[in-house]
Formats: C-alpha cells, sequence, structure tokens
C-alpha cells in the first residue's frame, strides 16, 4: 500500500518448468477471477530494487506513459 492506497505490483523471476507454470496458472485465475474489475488505465511503470530481502523498496525509474 502507498499512501493508503493499493499499487499493482508484478515481481519479475526466472521461468518455472512447464508442468509448474500451467498449475500455478490455473491456481492463481481461480483465486484472482473474484477481484476482476475490467479494464485498468496504466499510465506508468515502475522499476524498483530491493538489495537484500529485510531492505525497503528503491524506486529506480519511472516511465511515463504520455497519453494514459
Amino acid at each position: 500500500f502507498v499512501m493508503g492506497e493499493f499499487r499493482f505490483h508484478m515481481t519479475l523471476t526466472g521461468r518455472l518448468p512447464p508442468a509448474d507454470a500451467k498449475r500455478f496458472s490455473t491456481a492463481l485465475e481461480k483465486l484472482f477471477d473474484p477481484a476482476k474489475i475490467g479494464p485498468v488505465t496504466i499510465d506508468a511503470i515502475c522499476v524498483f530494487r530491493q538489495d537484500t530481502p529485510d531492505n525497503d523498496l528503491t524506486l529506480l525509474k519511472r516511465c511515463c506513459f504520455r497519453n494514459a
């Protein structure tokens, strides 16, 4: 949560083996289906860094989209 407001973020990781990817994809779709809110406007993408698991995330770059 940022200033009391949820901000979607996606953590990038390495590839999962195909069998695991399918299993996780199916489970996550079922879990998050009730939370679907329809189309979402994305006005920027941010890149963060976390030096160690105990550290806070640090903003490295915010890339704003012009027509969002």
